[in-house]
């Protein structure tokens, strides 16, 4: 029951807002926020957070802080409003996180590694965290392994490479 957000500064246009509404109102489940976030939109948080919510700042993508948060999450979570898919949800997944994000975050695939957001509101986050719910162990597992190996397979800097040559 515990989700993770990875992003950089833009953090109203990633739905952070949202997010923090939600989990402030379902505090069973823990949320982490990881990344750099700007000065009024923790100013206006903070004044709202619970203790299931933590916020980590920028953390090494690499480093043994974020493997471990890694290691007790399964979801990332990533309601964007704008963007493309975004490195975050890509680093996230070569890490074996399962992404829940919008069409706007997302790759052409993501319903065969993930969840796509029908909208951008509570009642669709609510949604995708009763779908995490429903998730089997063995099905969470296999969903973790299939999101990192397609992201390890296809997002390399060979392929992008090779995409380059061709124009």
């Amino acid at each position: 029951n515990e989700f993770v957000f990875m992003g950089s500064y833009g953090n109203t246009l990633r739905g952070i807002g949202l997010l923090v509404e939600y989990f402030c109102k379902n505090t069973d489940h823990t949320f982490h926020i990881i990344g750099p976030m700007e000065d009024d939109v923790m100013k206006a948080i903070q004044q709202i957070i619970t203790p299931n919510i933590i916020i980590h700042g920028f953390l090494d993508i690499d480093g043994i802080e974020l493997h471990n948060i890694l290691k007790r999450c399964n979801f990332l979570i990533y309601p964007s409003g704008s963007e493309g898919c975004p490195g975050s949800v890509l680093n996230l997944m070569k890490k074996g996180m399962i992404p829940i994000v919008t069409r706007w975050a997302a790759f052409d695939e993501i319903i065969e590694y993930g969840y796509l957001l029908k909208s951008i509101n509570y009642e669709a986050i609510q949604d995708a965290v009763l779908w995490t719910l429903g998730l089997k162990k063995n099905r969470i597992v296999e969903m973790k392994k299939k999101a990192a190996k397609y992201v390890n397979e296809k997002f390399t800097l060979a392929t992008f490479s090779n995409e380059l040559n061709v124009f």
